[in-house]
């Protein structure tokens, strides 16, 4: 399969009887070539944060990246990205920092991706087996 191409769930939740968890979002950008980054809430004793890819890089605030990390606690609330090379598609997953290093699509990380309008609302889990979905809350908007 080619790299984000299409969403991945989570196998470990899947042969626990939850088909609904993502551990990768490809995120539907279509024509739209910016969207907002919007952070809602935060509650994990780990920095929580997403990493967002596509082909043909994106900018943040004006700077081009092929790929980023952005972080709640080092992030303004509100992230301006734009795409203008874009294929129309935008890789998404949680990551965490333990203290000791980032991770990212541990066994038992996830998220609940929520259809809204104009996007999507993502609800993460870090890892542990005894998931909330709210170490981080983010929304991706297109504009």
């Amino acid at each position: 399969m080619e790299m984000g191409a299409e969403t991945i769930f989570n196998p470990y939740f899947v042969q626990h009887g939850r088909s609904d968890v993502v551990l990768w979002d490809v995120f539907p950008l279509g024509a739209a070539k910016k969207f907002l980054v919007n952070f809602e809430s935060v509650s994990s004793e780990w920095r929580q944060g997403l990493w967002l890819c596509t082909k043909g890089g994106l900018y943040i605030n004006d700077t081009f990246c092929s790929s980023a990390d952005l972080w709640f606690n080092h992030s303004p609330k509100e992230v301006f990205c734009e795409c203008p090379r874009t294929d129309g598609k935008l890789s998404v997953y949680n990551i965490f920092h333990d203290g000791i290093r980032r991770k990212s699509q541990t066994a038992t990380s996830g998220m609940l991706v929520e259809e809204i309008q104009s996007g999507r609302r993502y609800c993460c889990h870090s890892m542990g087996y005894n998931p909330t979905f709210k170490d981080l809350v983010f929304t991706i908007i297109r504009l």
